[in-house]
């Protein structure tokens, strides 16, 4: 797997968490301005403060930015943070599926693409090691060539000042061009 294809699923990744923080910031800000809400199941009402939840839900929210941001930045903790955060907030949306059944299956699934993202997308260990050992050959390789070029240059420029010297400068023969 190459590196653009690597970067591109972290990307789709970190964009996922920070919608899902986006989300559930904006929920806990609502839930904050609500301090009394009724809920009916089957015929009973439930009465509570929201304004628990909504700290909770704020919280959690800056928690999956924060964990986006540090995907961004490539740090390695955050991929398994994210996993762990998106499948508490998978199993949080599922308490909530029969007050709003639709709500809670886009969010699990944006929840779950997230996920995807964050373990499948991305090559293994074994694959970077390689990419970065190929990096590290190719690296090796153009040095090598910088160098024959520097060496080369240095013995034509000792030529030139043999040659301007009046000392004769052998030709290469027609084999010696091909390289």
């Amino acid at each position: 797997m190459n590196r653009t294809r690597s970067r591109g699923w972290m990307l789709f990744a970190a964009t996922l968490l920070f919608l899902t923080g986006a989300i559930n910031l904006i929920q806990g800000v609502a839930a904050l301005f609500m301090t009394d809400n009724l809920f009916s199941f089957g015929g009973e009402a439930f009465f509570f403060n929201l304004t628990p939840w909504g700290i909770l839900l704020g919280l959690w929210g800056l928690l999956l930015l924060g964990t986006g941001f540090a995907l961004v930045t490539r740090k390695g903790w955050a991929r398994a943070l994210g996993v762990v955060l998106l499948a508490i907030n998978i199993v949080a949306q599922l308490a909530f599926f029969a007050a709003n059944p639709l709500w809670s299956l886009v969010v699990t699934g944006v929840n779950l693409l997230a996920i995807y993202a964050l373990t499948a997308g991305w090559s293994s260990a074994a694959a970077v090691e390689e990419e970065q050992e190929a990096i590290q050959e190719a690296e090796e390789s153009y040095q090598s060539g910088y160098e024959a070029g520097l060496r080369e240059a240095r013995e034509t420029q000792e030529a030139w000042k043999v040659s301007s010297s009046g000392a004769h400068i052998p030709q290469p023969t027609r084999g010696e061009h091909a390289r």
